[in-house]
């Protein structure tokens, strides 16, 4: 990844990718105050919220 923390969530440092699907990319990223790597999930542009999805990404959280 080479935008190394430019848009990651306050509190993290994005590390590298490490896959992609349909609602969005995982990456994984370094939590500061934690100081432990964990993997954040980034929406697609295309996957705005809606009323599905919420169940789509409690669908996606056992599988990670």
């Amino acid at each position: 990844m080479t935008d190394r923390g430019s848009d990651a969530p306050p509190g993290y440092e994005l590390v590298r990718g490490l896959g992609s699907g349909g609602l969005g990319q995982v990456v994984l990223a370094l939590h500061h105050s934690l100081y432990r790597l964990v993997a954040v999930q980034r929406s697609h542009p295309h996957a705005l919220p809606g009323p599905a999805h919420p169940a789509a990404l409690l669908r996606e959280r056992p599988c990670a």
